[in-house]
């Protein structure tokens, strides 16, 4: 009797083991799976970080870049200003000296 005692027991075993085994195998799957949807909504949250970090840096680069195309563009009309002064100037004197030229020293 003992002998069939013994295999009861090593039956017992083997299939306690075996539902061990299942049970191990169904909680790595469950798990695998857990990971794999937080690893997704993890990489789907640091995409999107990452897209308004972006949006942000190049709003950044947008806005110093018209800072200094307005500041190009004021410097422009100052030099444009000071040109067409510095040519206001020269054509009123030259102006000046072909009416000097012509009517006052008289060699018409």
């Amino acid at each position: 009797m003992e002998d069939i005692e013994i295999l009861r027991r090593i039956l017992d075993i083997d299939l306690l083991s075996r539902a061990l085994d299942e049970k191990t195998r169904k909680l790595a799957e469950d798990n695998d799976i857990t990971i794999k949807k937080e690893l997704a909504a993890m990489e789907t949250q640091i995409i999107e970080a990452a897209r308004q970090e972006g949006r942000a840096s190049m709003q950044r680069l947008i806005e110093e870049a018209e800072q200094e195309a307005e500041k190009i563009r004021r410097a422009y009309e100052v030099r444009l200003g000071e040109l067409d002064e510095k040519f206001q100037k020269r054509k009123d004197g030259m102006e000046k000296e072909l009416f000097f030229e012509i009517f006052l020293k008289g060699d018409v």
